[in-house]
C-alpha cells in the first residue's frame, strides 16, 4: 500500500470482498449473512442490506451467546454444512450500537467521515467452525414470526444472496453448476425457515427472543417433520 494510506480504507475490501473472492476460488460455498452459535449450533441470517442481519447477531450475542462471522458467511459442505469461523468485528450502525446500550461515540468508525462503526467483538467468539442448524431468511410481514420454507423456496430465495452474484460474477457454466449443486446439497441436511418482521413494529429484543424459543423448539425436531411444523409466532 501507499504509504500514506490509512489502513482502515484498505481493512473494508480486504476483509470484504477480496477475502470473499478467495474463498470462492477455494471452493467455499459462501452468502451473504451473519451467524451466530445458540446451544453449540450455528444459526445463519441471510437478507438484503438494511434488513438487520449485523445487528440482529449483535443482540444474540449481547445477550450470551457465540459469534461467529458478520457480512461474509463461508460455509463448507462436507462431511456435513458447517459455517467458518471469520473475523471478531461486526460493521453496525450507531443506532445499531445504541440499542446495545453502548455509546456510538465509544466504538471506532469504519473509515473516517464514515459513520458505520467498527464493532469488536471481546467475549464469546467461536474460533473453530460449527454445524449450521437453520438458515433464517429476513423479510418484511404484517407480524413477527418464523415460518418454515420448502427447499425450493428456501432455494430461489438464497441464490440472490450467494456472494459471487452480490459481486457480480460473471460465472463461466462450470462455477454455476458448482454453486447451484452446493446451494441444493445445503438444503438437503440444514432447515430453511422465513423469519418475518414488521420493521417499525418489532423491536430486535422480541425478534432476538423469539429465535431464542425458536432455536430451543426446532432442536427438538427431526428435519422430517419441519414440513409439516405450525407457524411460530411472537407471543405479542
Amino acid at each position: 500500500p501507499l504509504s500514506n494510506l490509512d489502513p482502515s480504507l484498505l481493512r473494508i475490501p480486504l476483509l470484504g470482498p477480496i477475502m470473499a473472492t478467495l474463498l470462492l476460488q477455494r471452493g467455499l460455498l459462501l452468502l451473504h449473512a451473519s451467524a451466530v452459535v445458540i446451544k453449540n449450533e450455528a444459526l445463519l441470517f441471510v437478507g438484503d442490506r438494511g434488513w438487520g442481519k449485523s445487528t440482529l447477531a449483535a443482540m444474540l450475542h449481547d445477550r450470551g451467546h457465540g459469534f461467529l462471522t458478520d457480512d461474509v458467511a463461508a460455509l463448507q459442505l462436507t462431511p456435513a454444512p458447517a459455517v467458518l469461523s471469520a473475523f471478531p468485528r461486526l460493521k453496525l450502525w450507531p443506532e445499531s450500537i445504541s440499542l446495545l446500550e453502548n455509546d456510538p461515540e465509544d466504538v471506532p468508525r469504519l473509515v473516517d467521515g464514515y459513520e458505520k462503526r467498527d464493532y469488536r467483538v471481546q467475549q464469546r467468539f467461536m474460533e473453530r467452525p460449527h454445524s449450521l442448524a437453520r438458515i433464517y431468511i429476513l423479510s418484511d410481514g404484517l407480524e413477527l414470526a418464523i415460518e418454515p420454507l420448502s427447499p425450493m423456496d428456501a432455494l430461489l430465495s438464497l441464490l440472490p444472496h450467494t456472494f459471487a452474484n452480490r459481486l457480480g460474477w460473471n460465472q463461466d457454466e462450470v462455477r454455476k453448476t458448482r454453486e447451484f449443486r452446493q446451494l441444493t446439497d445445503l438444503l438437503k441436511c440444514v432447515r430453511p425457515f422465513r423469519l418475518r418482521r414488521p420493521r417499525l413494529r418489532a423491536p430486535l429484543e422480541t425478534v432476538a427472543r423469539l429465535l431464542e424459543e425458536h432455536a430451543q423448539w426446532a432442536g427438538s425436531l427431526s428435519l422430517a417433520g419441519v414440513a409439516d411444523s405450525p407457524k411460530v409466532a411472537s407471543p405479542q
